[in-house]
């Protein structure tokens, strides 16, 4: 078995068909959609870090947006449209702005392109004053494709070339490292392997499993991706090759590959350039915690390495570390941090604390009466105070013990907070998700009813939090008295992280059992995002009696968690 038999590639005679038997009328059509307009600020450079920028629904099936204005991509709510994000412009266009001003600063010799959408051409002045070249396209994206396409075009020119998305500018310096330790070493690509979306759903699938991801991937070679993008969507219009792939002679459809939705531009990169980036030698960087690889990734690897033995697998990052580190934020430290997590507007909190519950206000115990969730947000409060602005956004299961409407307002401190009241059967990830629906901020901290954290601890959350990692702290247990009692190590219910990676991930599985759904939160986000995870001081578990865990819930502990583990079993 080869990687050929089970992945459909775009061969060679496949574009020479392109090439011989389309139209006339077929090549304009498809060549309009990758071809460049004009060029603004054109720059001469040995690297070009390459994006696009465009503003479309993801998928076909949704109604396509009126032509894009600067107004109407800041606030598409507004005007009744269904978006990805609050703010677009905020989310794709500033972030670019701030990534021109970054690499004029620390990598001038770097040029930041931006392969534009022509019903974008209103932010040609924006990202020239940024020190942005574009590369005005002739088309507008139809769907997600083919403007995600685009940036893959700067490898037509041979020199060094880093590919990204446009709101991942975080990582861009570190990528362009990689390009030019990837040319240092004599290979001609890199790239990170990887399966999105929701990964323990679908692990063992072939037609989710990803070559490249499309923002984390650098090369030297020169390709013809022009033709070859027309040639793919040719071949694929004439039934010439397949968009499933082959196990066992059964087909099985590639998430991704249907034309122009969302990821298409990975089935692009599988199917067209993996093959030829391949024979030119490939350094595949695999994360030391990635959770995410099987038997289609030694697949991959054996080809690679058949195709050009030089081929190399580069693991990096650090291993959890096991020390308990101290921290001390200045105020100036604090201020650094807020600003780069805090939105264009002023209005939306900074974070918001997502809480789950179910009486936890007032509990009855052989230890005493206990307050564990009015201490929790009594906690929060102070920190609003110093380190917000923060939203409490509550899902509340009809707590009855003390409820929320006879003492919540009066121990907020002018933090907002959303209660949600839920009905129905208790599940931690329904009320989970339900809140981070509702979140008005980007940056997420998922947290429990009988937590506490001073503002040390918070920081160093926002503080992982802005390097675009997400962070799923070991918090430390508490006994009756409220002094330290040693770590809980197993839990990964707390994390910091933000919307877009919290909804990558597939949120919270709604369990209606005890136990497991914040074990495979952590699986998917790990899949999709850096992860950090350590000892942090003044996050602590206050504590409450064992039955407490598990006495809300329907089914018996661990009983939906291992009837889902059985089910992927039996998928696979």
């Amino acid at each position: 078995m080869s990687w050929a038999d089970i992945f459909p590639l775009l061969g060679n005679d496949m574009v020479a068909s392109y090439e011989n038997e389309a139209t006339e009328a077929e090549k304009n059509r498809l060549e309009h959609l990758f071809s460049v307009d004009k060029v603004f600020n054109r720059r001469v450079s040995s690297h070009v870090a390459a994006t696009s920028l465009f503003w479309k629904p993801a998928w076909s099936e949704e109604d396509t947006y009126p032509t894009p204005t600067r107004d109407l991509m800041e606030n598409p709510i507004k005007a009744g449209l269904s978006s990805r994000f609050r703010n677009p412009w905020e989310h794709y266009v500033e972030t670019l702005l701030k990534a021109g001003t970054l690499l004029k600063e620390e990598r001038p010799d770097v040029t930041l392109r931006v392969y534009l959408a022509q019903d974008l051409s209103f932010a040609i002045d924006d990202l020239v004053n940024s020190e942005c070249e574009i590369f005005l396209m002739k088309s507008s994206s139809l769907r997600a494709s083919p403007g995600s396409m685009w940036r893959f075009l700067a490898m037509e020119e041979g020199c060094l070339a880093t590919m990204t998305d446009s709101d991942q500018a975080g990582h861009l310096l570190a990528n362009i490292q990689r390009t030019e330790l990837m040319a240092q070493g004599g290979l001609k690509y890199w790239r990170l392997p990887y399966f999105p979306g929701p990964g323990e759903l679908n692990h063992g699938n072939p037609g989710w499993y990803r070559t490249t991801n499309a923002c984390s991937l650098g090369a030297s070679l020169k390709l013809p991706v022009k033709l070859l993008a027309e040639s793919l969507l040719w071949n694929l219009e004439k039934g010439k090759i397949d968009n499933c792939c082959n196990v066992g002679g059964r087909k099985i459809p590639i998430w991704g590959g249907k034309w122009p939705d969302y990821c298409f531009d990975e089935y692009f990169l599988n199917s067209a350039i993996f093959p030829r980036a391949a024979e030119e030698g490939i350094l595949t960087l695999l994360p030391r915690r990635d959770t995410s690889q099987n038997y289609w990734f030694a697949l991959d690897i054996e080809h690679c390495m058949k195709a050009n033995p030089d081929s190399e697998i580069m693991h990096w990052g650090k291993p959890w570390r096991t020390d308990i580190p101290d921290f001390s934020w200045s105020k100036q430290d604090v201020q650094r941090i807020q600003s780069k997590l805090r939105s264009s507007d002023e209005t939306r909190p900074l974070v918001s604390v997502c809480v789950c519950v179910k009486n936890r206000s007032r509990l009855d115990t052989e230890e005493g009466v206990k307050t564990p969730f009015p201490n929790c947000v009594r906690a929060l409060s102070k920190i609003h105070q110093s380190a917000g602005p923060i939203e409490l956004v509550v899902a509340d299961f009809a707590s009855d013990d003390w409820p929320l409407k006879e003492w919540l307002d009066e121990n907020l401190n002018g933090m907002t907070c959303q209660v949600l009241p839920l009905e129905g059967d208790f599940s931690k990830g329904r009320g989970i998700n339900e809140t981070v629906r509702s979140a008005r901020s980007d940056n997420i901290l998922l947290y429990d009813a009988d937590m506490v954290i001073d503002q040390s601890a918070f920081i160093t959350g926002l503080s992982i939090l802005a390097k675009q990692t997400s962070f799923f702290p070991i918090v430390e247990n508490l006994d009756p008295d409220g002094n330290p009692n040693g770590w809980h190590e197993d839990g990964l219910g707390m994390a910091f992280l933000t919307k877009k990676v919290f909804e990558a991930a597939g949120g919270v599985p709604e369990f209606h059992s005890w136990g497991g759904e914040d074990d495979l939160l952590f699986e998917n986000v790990a899949r999709v995002s850096p992860v950090e995870r350590f000892k942090l001081r003044g996050l602590q578990h206050q504590w409450h009696p064992v039955s407490c865990r598990h006495e809300n819930y329907l089914g018996a502990r661990w009983e939906d968690f291992r009837a889902y583990r059985k089910e992927q079993e039996n998928k696979e």
